[in-house]
């Protein structure tokens, strides 16, 4: 049997895959202590706002295209 897992590359596949990605991540996170979930809520924080920044420039130069103001970037 571990032959086999071992030939298919199994392992690799699996961390691979979403389903397998998604339990990794759920184990590294129930690993972290407060600080480190901190940290990590501060990172997705700060990704939202530039997120959100960069949707409303775009959102900007695509409405004013054709004005005449050519100058925006």
């Amino acid at each position: 049997m571990e032959k086999a897992v071992s030939v298919a590359d199994v392992k690799n596949k699996w961390e691979k895959s979403s389903w397998g990605r998604k339990l990794i991540v759920q184990q590294r996170r129930a690993a972290l202590n407060d600080f480190g979930t901190f940290k990590i809520m501060l990172a997705k924080i700060k990704v939202g706002i530039l997120v959100t920044t960069k949707k409303h420039l775009l959102k900007v130069i695509i409405n004013c295209g054709g004005g005449g103001d050519d100058d925006i970037l």
